[in-house]
């Protein structure tokens, strides 16, 4: 009877054992299928990025070649457009340049005095001629340049009329019955020094032919200052000497050049006297 307990138990337990073994083999073969069918799944989606990226390479190729084009174009063009300016960069930079530094002059100019722009009448007409020969150019027409050369133009059109309604540096002396250069010279209001006869008579040769012989009404311009394009001459000087200074000629051999420019009013030219008026340009 034992035995037979023995037996039943067993049997049980050997019976629980396979259907515990079964289950378990069901479950891996289960996981197996879902691992087979994850892994597929995997495959495919890869097989779809595959596919994908070899067609965004495609684009990406295409694009690549279209902005090498774009690029070329861009580079043609440039090109094309510094050629129309006659110019390059470099170029351009250099005459922006140029513009900012005749403006800073003329802004300098407008700056100055009434009298003091007058003096300056020679120097106002090279700046004109300067900027018409940079407004000329192909690159004035450049889009950023257009506005910096308006702006000049207009800064030179004050300029100009601001020339135009300078006072002279000068004073206007009205020759009365009696006079003559020495007792001109000598009064207060003119040098209060009879000695610089020869600085009325030079600075006015245009009115008189003959330092001894001047005549009742005539205008005759007093200056207190020497112009740009003159030299006051002092004690001690003569032609050489003058024409070796850096603000004249800066050589002593052009002194026939001095010369020549003031033979009106150089009687001999190895002889010239204090406070005569020499033109130098």
């Amino acid at each position: 009877m034992k035995s037979k307990y023995l037996f039943i138990t067993l049997m049980v337990v050997i019976a629980v054992s396979l259907l515990g073994t079964a289950s378990l083999f069901a479950q891996e073969k289960m996981k197996y299928e879902d691992y087979l069918i994850a892994l597929q799944v995997e495959k495919d989606r890869e097989e779809a990025a595959q596919v994908k990226i070899a067609a965004l390479q495609s684009e990406i190729d295409a694009l690549r070649a279209r902005l090498a084009e774009l690029d070329k174009q861009i580079l043609q063009t440039q090109a094309d457009f510094w050629r129309a300016l006659d110019s390059s960069p470099e170029g351009y930079a250099r005459f922006i340049d140029a513009l900012n530094q005749l403006r800073a002059q003329i802004q300098g100019l407008l700056n100055l005095e009434s009298g003091e722009l007058y003096k300056r009448g020679d120097e106002v007409a090279r700046v004109e001629m300067r900027f018409e020969q940079l407004a000329g150019q192909k690159v004035a027409k450049h889009p950023d340049a257009v506005p910096i050369v308006n702006d000049i133009r207009n800064l030179l059109n004050r300029l100009k009329n601001a020339l135009a309604n300078a006072k002279p540096p000068f004073e206007v002396y009205t020759v009365v019955n009696g006079d003559y250069l020495w007792r001109i010279a000598r009064k207060p209001e003119v040098y209060n020094d009879p000695f610089q006869w020869i600085r009325i008579y030079t600075k006015n040769r245009d009115m008189i032919t003959n330092p001894d012989l001047i005549f009742p009404g005539q205008d005759f311009k007093i200056f207190h200052d020497v112009l740009e394009n003159e030299h006051l001459v002092v004690r001690g000087e003569f032609l050489s000497k003058i024409a070796g200074y850096p603000h004249v000629y800066n050589d002593p051999f052009m002194w026939t050049r001095l010369y020549e420019l003031n033979e009106d009013v150089i009687m001999d030219k190895d002889l010239i006297y204090p406070h005569m008026i020499l033109f130098i340009r």
